[in-house]
């Protein structure tokens, strides 16, 4: 017996709504896990998955890292189908992960710009970047400390260690190696220990 053309159309277009629902609900489920745990860091930034691991690499979020390449494209969504908000040309930048999807990662640059770039585009080396004003590089970690050279805003460096409960970083730029204040530079966390 022939079964009647509108029944055909029902059962082959369920399938079809149910796997856009269940797309629909997993989105959703992310964006507001996403959402329950914003905080905000020192600054006053927004911090998303404050205190949690990466759900692809197991890393924490938020964490920093930097650019590997001097041609980078900071994307609207996880894929190449989102369209390229800003090209980023400043190898070794800092950037901070604050969210995973497989092998994109959604990041913060040191301007608050968000965006998405893809995993392998990054590197787990340390940099920072000179914020605000002009900054001395000491030779040593104290304030009176005779200095190296004068760092001016957006110098970008390598953080080369930050002891436990220091105010000061180690850095170099080019050449030159010395100490920064923390509160000086953007790539690292208040508290965070980094050993090279």
């Amino acid at each position: 017996m022939p079964v009647p053309r509108p029944a055909l159309l029902r059962l082959r277009t369920l399938p079809c709504v149910a796997v856009a629902l269940l797309a629909a609900g997993v989105c959703l489920h992310v964006a507001s896990a996403a959402v329950a745990h914003d905080a905000r860091d020192a600054h006053g930034a927004i911090v998303r998955g404050h205190a949690t691991k990466g759900r692809y690499t197991g890393y924490p979020l938020p964490r920093f890292a930097s650019l590997r390449s001097n041609h980078v494209n900071l994307r609207r969504g996880p894929g190449f189908r989102y369209r390229i908000d800003w090209v980023l040309h400043r190898r070794h930048l800092p950037v901070q992960i604050f969210r995973e999807f497989h092998d994109w990662r959604a990041v913060r640059l040191p301007d608050g710009t968000e965006g998405w770039i893809k995993g392998a585009l990054l590197s787990g080396r340390r940099s920072f970047v000179v914020q605000g004003k002009t900054v001395p590089l000491r030779y040593a970690p104290r304030a009176n400390a005779r200095p190296a050279a004068w760092l001016k805003p957006g110098v970008v460096g390598r953080i080369l260690d930050c002891a436990a409960g220091s105010s000061w970083c180690r850095v170099r730029v080019d050449d030159h190696s010395g100490y920064v204040p923390r509160k000086a530079i953007w790539g690292v966390a208040p508290h965070e220990v980094i050993a090279e």
